[in-house]
């Protein structure tokens, strides 16, 4: 747990550096959804608050992965596995989808979607006011988020002009407003912005007063007593079920013949230049004539849905950086 000195002392430099690389509850979660928006509007507002990480506010009050959502073919099993890329390991999933992406073949590339990432960044936040859901109001939950709204964070901490702000602190921090609707299909969050006015945060009643060091006090505890915990949303290590999981889904998703073949190929090359050969997958065989008996693998209260991981910015395979990840 973090000392109580780390909530006084976050600083610009806290949060820009390279990005962090249990089950958890799913009532900890919150979820605008568009649909969910009252009066038919369409469009889902509310105003939050981005809280500090009780465990580590300095490190650990944004959360940072990449994940995918794959689906196996013969069995409709479905589930988001986070992407060992995250932690700047090779991953199989990027293995298959390089192999794909770069064939000449159009029904190659338009198959590897099927192992494109997303990426998702995980905080706490306050419910300040949510008129579609009113009993959230004054509760700290987990919010999940993509690229866009990422992106308004970094500008608020370093503006191209004016004063820097911290959205996790403490006594000057700038509430966020919330406007979810459907682009395309998807989330899109364009319209969300940080309102003007710096306010001190005030949980339980209790606000922050740099000249009252004992309602302060209070406030932290009070923190670190009701907020989730975050660590169960960071990224978590491949289990054998979920490398068994993945194995099979690629063996059910990718097409017997020349492209299944060089693709095994391609993940064992990869396996043999991974500096750890314990952490690295298992090879995959394709095998074009046999029949695959794919194990159950019930799907758990922790395993996101496919609406879960949609994002406005939901692809970003085509920027990865393929040198970058060549070289690890």
């Amino acid at each position: 747990m973090a000392s109580e000195m780390d909530f006084f002392n976050l600083t610009v430099e806290d949060f820009d550096k390279p990005e962090q690389k249990k089950s958890w509850n799913s009532e900890d979660l919150y979820k605008p959804s568009p649909k969910n928006a009252k009066g038919n509007t369409g469009v889902y507002k509310a105003v939050l608050r981005f809280l500090p990480n009780p465990v580590d506010p300095k490190n650990k009050s944004i959360l940072s992965k990449w994940s995918v959502f794959l689906t196996n073919p013969d069995t409709q099993q479905k589930r988001s596995v986070d992407c060992p890329s995250t932690i700047g390991e090779k991953s199989i999933i990027q293995d298959v989808f390089f192999k794909l992406k770069k064939s000449n073949s159009v029904a190659d590339q338009e198959l590897s979607k099927e192992f494109s990432r997303t990426q998702k960044f995980t905080s706490l936040v306050l419910i300040v006011e949510d008129k579609n859901n009113p009993d959230l109001e004054g509760k700290i939950m987990v919010w999940q988020y993509g690229v866009k709204v990422h992106d308004k964070i970094k500008a608020l901490i370093k503006p191209e002009f004016g004063k820097p702000c911290i959205p996790f602190d403490l006594f000057e921090a700038k509430d966020f407003f919330l406007s979810v609707k459907t682009v395309n299909k998807f989330p899109n969050y364009d319209d969300s912005y940080f309102l003007e006015e710096r306010t001190p945060l005030t949980l339980n009643g209790i606000t922050c007063d740099k000249d009252n060091q004992t309602s302060t006090k209070k406030v932290i505890e009070y923190l670190k007593e009701n907020a989730p915990d975050l660590s169960t949303y960071d990224y978590q290590p491949w289990t054998d079920e979920i490398r068994n999981f993945v194995n099979d889904c690629i063996k059910a998703i990718v097409p017997a013949g020349r492209v299944a073949s060089e693709v095994a190929k391609y993940s064992q090359e990869s396996r043999s230049a991974s500096a750890s050969a314990s952490k690295v997958e298992e090879k995959v065989e394709v095998k074009p004539t046999k029949k695959v008996e794919i194990p159950e693998i019930p799907i758990k209260s922790a395993d996101l849905t496919e609406d879960d991981m949609k994002f406005d910015d939901m692809d970003l395979d085509g920027d990865f950086d393929e040198e970058l990840y060549n070289s690890l």
